[in-house]
């Protein structure tokens, strides 16, 4: 059983502090970057209107370590129109589009745009990114990235060709791929067409592009479609150089759908953990589920991957008995991969909604977030241990707020989630199904060493505070400090808010 170390009291509870809006007149939005001396945040004045033109209502906030002080900074006049404003190293990153997207219902059909700068939101870098045919469409603004390291920022445009008459086939996509490196010098600019690549009836569903050692790695994957007779399977495929690829694994599996993670390695490996499942089996036969780990060697192409799999089912829930009740259903496709020491853990969270409908035909959802199961894996794909957390919360509010987060920090983990007090004093490992009011919540930590032991404690409470933690928002600071982004409950309490939680 796990090794449950438990405080029935919060612990360092969070002082939650408004953020700032003189005269209601600003919308907080989002952090950008977050360190111990430099804290940026977006904020927006609110009054754009939907199908109506986007006018450049955005500016950044500066604030200093405490968030006490602030300047303000508008960003530059060539900035995009609809736009994502990140943050890369020192500087900062405006990607958007030049189309003022006034039916968010469609596509985007003007340039996309970038717009890099410096901390005083002077332009370094202005590129445009052209359509390449009078019908073809942007399927959205640019996609942002950053290496596995972090060193480089990864822009990717994902633009629709146009057949030029009508067709019944799904449009193809080429996408365009530039890459900066940490002085902002292009070190790499690629167009990529996945048909070409993957097969024209090959339906990449998800892929994530990253960059090491001067080569481009994209890793994608594709469900099984019967009527294409198309399987479900994994690729990677190795760039030396723009224009130039080779896909150096292409592993199919055994059912037809995928919930996964990725990380590349400094050592050159991608490992991919996650879930493959039979969504396409008769009504009331038992789901079919596999555990697997994937690991390739970029670095050495010609190698063979490392795969391992297991069968979740109720021999696989007998290994581990404490949790056997639970087990086969809460396995599901990671929120995250994340290094513990040589090893990888498979983090993952039972999420899911339930919809009712009154008798007056109104209908409301319920949130549903259940026990998290953490895997270590090690380095070739072995299972050193298999731990639950107990829990289970029922919400009708802000869906995503209630996202787990994940931290490595030193030797062991944090993570931070919702729960009810008496699950996270609880000894026993207790299902506890139950809809109660939202303010009787806690944001909980637990502390995962690299043997598996697990320290739970409370933090702060949403009813104490009138304040709700926006979990998937936390940002770390510093090894041991994070920032937390909350908002009002009760009309007192109305607005945005943040606190600061140092660990233990």
């Amino acid at each position: 059983m796990v090794l449950l170390v438990i405080s029935a009291t919060a612990q360092n509870d969070i002082r939650w502090t408004q953020i700032e809006s003189p005269k209601d007149k600003y919308d907080f939005k989002y952090f950008i970057k977050v360190s111990e001396n430099d804290l940026k945040a977006v904020f927006a004045i609110p009054h754009n209107k939907p199908f109506q033109a986007t006018k450049h209502s955005v500016f950044i906030r500066n604030y200093n370590s405490d968030l006490s002080e602030y300047t303000e900074t508008g960003i530059p006049p060539e900035s995009p129109l609809t736009l994502f404003i990140s943050g890369f190293r020192n500087y900062n990153v405006i990607s958007g589009s030049m189309d003022e997207n006034k039916n968010p219902m469609s596509q985007f059909g003007e340039d996309n745009r970038i717009v890099i700068t410096d901390n005083n939101m002077n332009p370094l870098v202005t590129k445009n990114y052209p359509l390449h045919g009078k019908k073809n469409k942007f399927s959205g603004a640019p996609d942002l990235g950053y290496s596995y390291d972090s060193t480089h920022l990864i822009v990717v445009n994902d633009e629709i060709l146009s057949f030029g008459k009508p067709s019944l086939k799904e449009a193809p996509r080429m996408k365009y791929i530039d890459v900066y490196d940490k002085d902002l010098k292009l070190v790499w600019s690629d167009s990529v067409n996945f048909n070409l690549i993957f097969g024209e009836k090959t339906d990449i569903q998800y892929y994530h592009v990253d960059y090491i050692n001067n080569k481009l790695v994209i890793t994608a994957s594709c469900m099984a479609d019967g009527m294409k007779k198309i399987k479900a399977a994994l690729f990677v495929v190795l760039f030396d150089s723009p224009q130039s690829y080779k896909v150096i694994m292409n592993k199919v599996f055994p059912y037809d759908d995928f919930a996964y993670q990725s990380l590349l390695t400094k050592e050159g490996k991608i490992i991919i953990c996650g879930s493959n499942m039979n969504t396409m089996n008769a009504p009331l036969s038992p789901v079919k589920r596999q555990l697997f780990y994937l690991s390739k060697d970029v670095m050495n192409p010609d190698a063979e991957p490392l795969y391992k799999s297991y069968e979740i089912d109720k021999n696989f829930a007998n290994k581990y008995p404490e949790y056997k009740a639970w087990l086969v259903e809460s396995i599901r496709g990671p929120f995250d991969l994340v290094r513990l020491g040589d090893n990888i853990v498979y983090c993952c969270e039972v999420r899911y909604v339930t919809t009712s409908t009154s008798s007056s035909g109104s209908s409301s959802s319920t949130y549903h977030f259940n026990h998290i199961t953490l895997i270590s894996f090690d380095a070739e794909g072995e299972i050193g241990w298999l731990k639950m957390i107990n829990k289970s919360v029922a919400t009708k509010q802000a869906y995503n707020d209630h996202f787990a987060k994940v931290f490595s920090v030193g030797n062991d983990l944090c993570i931070f989630y919702y729960d009810y007090a008496d699950n996270i004093a609880g000894v026993k490992f207790i299902e506890k199904p139950r809809m109660v009011t939202e303010d009787k919540m806690w944001v909980a930590k637990a502390i995962v060493t690299q043997e598996g032991d697990i320290h739970k404690a409370m933090i702060t409470n949403i009813g104490e505070h009138d304040v709700r933690a926006n979990l998937s928002r936390t940002e770390r600071v510093s090894g041991n400090r994070f920032l937390m982004v909350g908002s009002g409950t009760s009309l007192s309490k109305l607005g945005n808010y943040f606190g600061f939680y140092d660990l233990d």
